[in-house]
C-alpha cells in the first residue's frame, strides 16, 4: 500500500504502521505519486481523533 509512493521510503520506521492505517482507511490519499499528506487530510484526522 505505501510502496504506490514515490515518497513512502522517508517515512520514519515508527510512522510506517500508522501511515497505512491512514492510507488504507482513504483518510490520507497523497497527491502527484507521493504520500506527503495535505495540511487538511492532517486536519481531518486530528479532528477524528479528538472527536473520538
Amino acid at each position: 500500500m505505501l510502496s504506490d509512493f514515490k515518497d513512502s521510503s522517508s517515512d520514519a520506521s515508527y510512522a510506517q504502521e500508522a501511515m497505512a492505517a491512514l492510507v488504507k482507511s482513504g483518510t490520507v490519499s497523497g497527491s502527484g505519486g507521493k504520500l506527503n499528506p495535505t495540511r487538511a487530510e492532517i486536519a481531518q484526522v486530528l479532528f477524528n481523533l479528538i472527536g473520538k
